[in-house]
């Protein structure tokens, strides 16, 4: 019977702690997506083996690959409807984003939402699951999945 108890208790406390984590919600700042470098490679799949930058992630960015993060930002509508489910979130306001000169590509996350959010000109507070891509052009570098608002 203290056995039986004993694997009771075990299960209980193994339970609670595999809750916690798959909950876990870490705090991504941008500071630190800037930790990345590039590293120019050539593309086979172009005339001519077009030179390309690809990016170099710091163990401190991979420390948060495939978790639940939250991050804050300014909305940047892909779609003039002024709601999307997929949006870039940028870490400058839109008057001086990234495709307006005012920065690099670390300064941007490619959102995938679980409901459409409508374009606000205030920074707004996002949790999802942080993805990195390093190994094609054809997707921001960073990524945001399943993402929600928090609300303040």
């Amino acid at each position: 019977m203290k056995a039986l108890s004993f694997l009771f208790i075990i299960l209980l406390f193994s339970s609670f702690f595999a809750c916690q984590t798959a909950t876990t919600t870490d705090v991504l700042d941008w500071q630190v997506l800037a930790q990345v470098t590039y590293e120019t490679q050539y593309d086979s799949t172009t005339a001519g083996f077009q030179p390309i930058q690809s990016p170099k992630f710091s163990a401190e960015i991979l420390a948060f690959e495939g978790k639940y993060v939250t991050i804050k930002g300014y909305l940047i509508p892909m779609e003039e409807s002024g709601r999307a489910n997929y949006f870039v979130l940028s870490a400058l306001p839109f008057n001086l984003c990234y495709f307006c000169g005012g920065a690099g590509p670390e300064t941007l996350i490619e959102v995938r939402s679980q409901e459409a959010i409508p374009f606000d000109t205030e920074p707004i507070v996002l949790k999802g699951i942080f993805r990195t891509y390093a190994q094609t052009q054809d997707y921001l570098m960073y990524q945001l999945h399943e993402a929600t608002v928090v609300k303040p």
